[in-house]
């Protein structure tokens, strides 16, 4: 009858253990790998970034190196 409570008292300790949210060796490992879609999202970002980043460099360099100057402003001397 003893061994039959100490079963019970463990089976119930046991759940307890696993509401109460104590991390397993499995539940480390899930948390260690990446998720697949984050890891994707994550990655359009960066291209997302690397393109605009790409279209600013060249308008600036465009900008930078423009020969066509505009005219001064004419000066008109007082009659």
């Amino acid at each position: 009858m003893s061994y039959i409570l100490e079963a019970l008292k463990k089976a119930d300790a046991d759940r307890e253990r696993e509401r109460a949210g104590v991390p397993d060796l499995r539940a480390q490992l899930d948390a260690a790998v990446p998720d697949a879609d984050a890891v994707r999202q994550s990655a359009h970002w960066r291209w997302a970034v690397a393109v605009v980043a790409a279209l600013l460099v060249a308008v600036g360099a465009w900008q930078w190196f423009d020969d066509d100057a505009p005219p001064p402003p004419e000066t008109v001397a007082p009659a």
